[in-house]
């Protein structure tokens, strides 16, 4: 296959002080050779809002202690990405906020669920049990961060957090929750999301996909459910040989946009790399009825076709 660098299509404007502020969307190419300026057919699908912006606004209702009002933000960017890990803790933390201990652990659970090592839904939802009379369940949360302290070996990045979900669900078993409040993940530098974009676009260049991971996932912390983020979360898993995840990350970018050129490139290439030559075929159909006179992430799926049949 042709060797290509990922170019960037688009920076994201964040600025959570400024929430209600309509943010300059990222190019919805995305792909291998898109251009900086999304062509009309290639436009996020109109809504009556904007699920990241909702996100932001949700963060900025949570920061001023409104949470009802980040409920009813978090709940619209549900009702579009029901499988956003960050979404379903924040709704938690949001339902926690209005004393809504025992609603909130639906959420913490669905945050667990799709984001299984996600260490601050784990500390609220042993919390959760343990102050709504679920002590078992409490204690396997509790467990849980025995187990990841034990294989830490006090030298991973996470030691400091994991032993303060420790330390907390402890005291909740206990009966002594001190009603301590986990905020880090509510108080965001504005840019500082952009950054971690734009420094993934650049370490994606430089083959270094699981570093591009994590700066994809702080990017997606401080930018909620975005299609290029979700497209390069796949892109990078994809070339670690996570098949799997990277289709999960690729229809996640889709169900936000379905004529997101690159995630729909991309997910065809998985598809020759997987053997499904048909529904390859099938993604090039699209992007052919999405690119309306031709588009570089049509020709590159092309030139894929012709060499996985060479």
């Amino acid at each position: 296959m042709r060797k290509k660098n990922i170019l960037l299509t688009g920076t994201i404007a964040v600025t959570l002080a400024m929430a209600a502020t309509t943010l300059p969307a990222m190019a919805s190419g995305g792909g291998g050779g898109g251009s900086s300026t999304p062509s009309s057919s290639s436009a996020a699908p109109q809504r009556s809002f904007d699920p990241a912006q909702e996100y932001r606004t949700g963060i900025a209702a949570m920061q001023a202690q409104k949470y009802r009002n980040a409920e009813r933000a978090f709940a619209n960017v549900l009702s579009i990405a029901p499988k956003d890990a960050n979404t379903n803790y924040l709704m938690g933390m949001a339902k926690k906020g209005r004393g809504k201990t025992k609603s909130s652990r639906r959420f913490f659970e669905k945050a667990i669920k799709y984001k299984p090592g996600f260490i601050n839904a784990h500390k609220e939802l042993g919390r959760a049990y343990a102050l709504t009379g679920k002590a078992d369940k409490a204690q396997k949360e509790l467990n849980w961060f025995d187990m990841k302290l034990g294989a830490c070996a006090q030298s991973c990045a996470d030691v400091q957090a994991l032993q303060r979900g420790q330390r907390l669900i402890s005291k909740a078993i206990a009966g002594e929750d001190d009603q301590e409040t986990d905020s880090g993940a509510l108080i965001l530098a504005p840019q500082q999301g952009d950054t971690a974009y734009l420094k993934a676009i650049r370490l994606i260049n430089e083959k270094r996909y699981e570093e591009a991971l994590l700066d994809l996932e702080e990017a997606a912390l401080l930018i909620g459910p975005h299609p290029d983020i979700l497209n390069y979360q796949g892109y990078s898993s994809r070339k670690l040989g996570r098949y799997n995840i990277a289709k999960r990350y690729y229809l996640a970018a889709l169900k936000l946009n379905p004529e997101h050129r690159g995630a729909n490139e991309y997910l065809g290439e998985l598809y020759i790399e997987t053997g499904e030559i048909k529904k390859a075929r099938r993604q090039l159909a699209k992007l052919g009825r999405i690119c309306t006179f031709a588009c570089a992430e049509e020709e590159e799926l092309k030139h894929w076709l012709f060499a996985s049949t060479e």
